[in-house]
């Protein structure tokens, strides 16, 4: 069951201090399924490093552990990169879905194109993140307050816990790959009590998935029963 090799995996994270003092190393996987990394198969335990990009199958998903205490799970059909920044890691997420823990440990940022979402603050947050179609997304607050900033019009927003905003994309001809937009992302209307459509949208991710698989995926940071 994958919920207990992520178990397994994060009580061997636990003595592996000093891989994470490695500044170029960003976490390690602590669990997968039908996942890769640059091309190979991503196993638990792998150290991502700064500029890696892991892509998640029809019917995977992917758990990582970051230095200093975040974490990031990706869903079915996803494809992402992680670097470091400073003293935050950034999670680019091209397609599919994501949910993100960032504390004041372990600040992560969230970013599509010219969007960037972080938590408010050094209280931590859990964020989800997802692309409903390639022009199309959503951005969630699950529990603590997420700060959501677009560079070409200077516009900040705010989402309190239990919180959403929809978002369009406007592809640029620069555009290289859905990791390297250069496009313009246009926020939409918050949306009160989304806790549905977050949940139905990581449900969809994870559709082919059997119970305990898919407890992880979408409550990734809640006990499972």
């Amino acid at each position: 069951m994958v919920a207990r090799q992520i178990l397994a995996v994060k009580l061997a994270l636990l003595l592996a201090v000093p891989a994470w003092t490695n500044p170029a190393v960003v976490g390690a996987t602590i669990g997968s399924q039908q996942a890769r990394i640059g091309g190979a198969e991503l196993t638990a335990g792998t150290t991502i490093f700064s500029g890696d990009v892991i892509e998640v199958g029809a019917k995977g998903l992917a758990s990582l552990n970051l230095s200093g205490g975040g974490q990031v799970d990706l869903g079915a059909e996803s494809r992402a990169r992680l670097t470091r920044a400073a003293e935050r890691v950034v999670l680019e997420l091209g397609r599919g879905a994501a949910v993100f823990r960032s504390t004041g440990t372990a600040p992560l940022e969230a970013r599509i194109a010219n969007a960037s979402i972080r938590a408010m603050g050094p209280e931590p947050a859990v964020g989800v993140l997802a692309w409903k179609s390639p022009t199309e997304g959503v951005i969630a607050a699950r529990s603590g307050k997420l700060l959501i900033h677009t560079t070409h019009d200077a516009r900040s927003v705010v989402l309190n816990p239990g919180e959403a905003i929809e978002f369009s994309y406007a592809p640029a001809q620069e555009d290289e790959s859905d990791l390297s937009r250069k496009g313009v992302v246009v926020l939409g209307l918050i949306i009160v009590g989304i806790a549905a459509l977050t949940a139905a949208i990581l449900s969809a991710q994870s559709r082919d998935l059997n119970e305990s698989d898919r407890c992880d995926v979408v409550s990734p940071f809640q006990p499972c029963p």
